[in-house]
């Protein structure tokens, strides 16, 4: 399982080391002067346009949402768009905005290891 977000311009952004996940990544984007929860990270990089994504494999989750609501597909920056036309022409399935990824976050951690069966089954 590979955690990323994806830019606005549609570069990759892996987590370092130290960051290890989605608010890892998020915190050091975000800068020092933010503060918040991994649910307010999510929301802080949607508002800057980042895509939330994660690889398991054969299946790639990604997601986007604005004042709670989902960004459709086609509303994406064309770089990200094209990122994920990417995935499905290389054979692996895409979905966005799926409800049951989105349970995944940091903040839901207790519940992560069964969604994940189900994500990846």
């Amino acid at each position: 399982m590979k955690r990323l977000y994806l830019s606005p311009t549609g570069a990759v952004r892996l987590p370092t080391a130290g960051e290890n996940s989605h608010y890892g990544i998020a915190q050091t984007e975000l800068g020092p002067a933010w503060a918040g929860n991994s649910e307010d990270a999510y929301i802080a990089m949607w508002e800057r346009e980042w895509v939330r994504v994660v690889d398991y494999g054969d299946k790639v989750y990604a997601e986007r949402y604005v004042e709670g609501l989902p960004v459709m597909l086609t509303d994406l920056p064309r770089r990200q768009r094209e990122w994920l036309e990417g995935v499905v022409l290389s054979g692996k399935a895409l979905f966005w905005n799926e409800e049951l990824f989105s349970l995944t976050s940091e903040a839901k951690q207790g519940q992560t290891p069964d969604l994940v069966r189900r994500l990846m089954g």
